[in-house]
């Protein structure tokens, strides 16, 4: 067998001090490059320094020509300064000014602002200061009216601005709308068909005067219009007693042998028998009788034209007409309209005639009672009366009428 041999301790520290002169050996290149390390970033920060600090060189070779071309600055000694220093320079006040530009822009954009969010909040204010209005509102019915009382010169607190002419007015353009007047009773004729009456309501004008002086509690309301009851003045009762009361008559004579003219005389005073005025109305003669036609039966008989006589149909009505006129002058109603014959007639007292003519003179009353008045004609015997009456207890003023002459003289043609 080969025997191993182990080494001597004098063998062993050798090896070791080989070893550890190799471990040396091989560490100091590693050393070696981690001491290199830091020289190579010194350089390249010194090899950016350097190309910085020539471009900065460069930009201040480029600005020296051109500031001195400036007034003032061209008498800085550029030389002794540097390039590099004036580049510096140059950009920090470019820096300076930009910064001074930005805050110029800042400030002028806030003052814009403010400006505009001042008038904002005085249009704001313009708005929520406008006047309150100042309206009143009334209703009827379905209807509606309003008015702005500032227009009309009310400041909104003082009834006493209110102008009281513009407020009449107003007010009496709605009664116009308003109002809904009371229908009498009507009749045609004594004994026919009545249309009864109805009630009626007005706008209260008094009421909306005192209005006025408390309009400061009536405004920015909806009001209903005050109004008054209108009561008829003729009643159905009233038509059915208006023969009550007897107010005038006159009586005119005729020569009954004249047929034509008495034909005449009977239809004209038929017409107007029984016929009913209510108060405020006007009675017309020539309407209410209508033309006189052959057709409605009217003769020819002799007339007065210019002062003279002559045939004409329905010769004689005036007869009916005068006598008419004197009763309603002695009932005392209102006459608005009546003429004379151009030649004196003989069957009633001088100037006391109302001659007729279809399309040409009219006699027109007016009843001025406050009831309905009946008119009734009778004829025969050689007489015609006509005769007033109303409803009892109606007050009216009679006059006095001379009486007709009873001597009874036809009117004759010239030979």
């Amino acid at each position: 067998m080969e025997e191993k041999k182990h080494p001597s301790s004098e063998e062993e520290k050798e090896q070791t001090h080989r070893s550890g002169e190799e471990f040396s050996r091989e560490e100091e290149p590693k050393q070696a490059e981690m001491e290199a390390e830091p020289d190579s970033g010194k350089q390249d920060n010194l090899l950016k320094e350097g190309i910085s600090s020539g471009k900065l060189g460069q930009a201040g070779d480029k600005l020296i020509p051109f500031f001195q071309r400036i007034p003032l600055v061209n008498r800085i000694p550029f030389d002794r300064v540097g390039a590099k220093r004036i580049a510096v320079g140059t950009l920090v006040t470019l820096a300076g000014l930009t910064t001074i530009l930005t805050l110029w822009v800042a400030y002028a954009l806030s003052e814009e602002i403010d400006a505009a969010s001042k008038l904002e909040q005085k249009a704001v204010k313009s708005v929520d200061t406008k006047p309150a209005p100042q309206e009143i509102t009334l209703v009827h019915g379905e209807h509606e009216w309003k008015t702005d009382l500032r227009k009309m010169g009310y400041n909104g607190k003082d009834p006493s601005t209110l102008d009281r002419a513009k407020w009449k007015a107003w007010v009496k353009q709605v009664k116009k709308e308003v109002d809904d007047p009371a229908q009498n009773a009507r009749t045609a004729r004594f004994g026919g068909k009545i249309r009864p009456e109805r009630m009626g309501w007005l706008l209260d004008e008094k009421e909306m005067e005192k209005w006025a002086d408390r309009i400061d509690k009536k405004v920015n309301r909806i009001h209903y219009i005050p109004l008054v009851s209108d009561a008829p003045t003729v009643t159905t009762e009233d038509l059915k007693r208006v023969n009550g009361q007897h107010i005038g008559h006159y009586t005119t004579y005729f020569n009954p042998g004249n047929t034509n003219r008495t034909t005449n005389l009977r239809l004209s005073s038929q017409a107007i028998h029984n016929r009913v005025v209510n108060p405020g109305e006007v009675f017309s003669f020539n309407k209410t009788v209508g033309e006189r036609t052959a057709a409605r039966g009217y003769k020819s008989a002799i007339i007065i034209v210019k002062g003279e006589y002559s045939e004409g149909l329905g010769g004689g009505i005036c007869q009916t007409s005068s006598t008419l006129f004197n009763s309603v002058d002695n009932a005392g109603l209102a006459i608005t309209a009546r003429f004379s014959h151009s030649k004196e007639v003989t069957y009633v007292p001088k100037r006391r005639d109302a001659t007729v003519a279809w399309h040409g003179p009219d006699f027109r009353f007016r009843n001025n009672l406050r009831k309905p008045v009946l008119i009734r004609t009778s004829i025969g015997g050689g007489t015609l009366s006509v005769d007033l009456y109303t409803v009892p207890g109606t007050y009216h003023h009679p006059r006095a009428v001379q009486a007709a002459p009873r001597k009874v003289e036809d009117m004759v043609l010239p030979q």
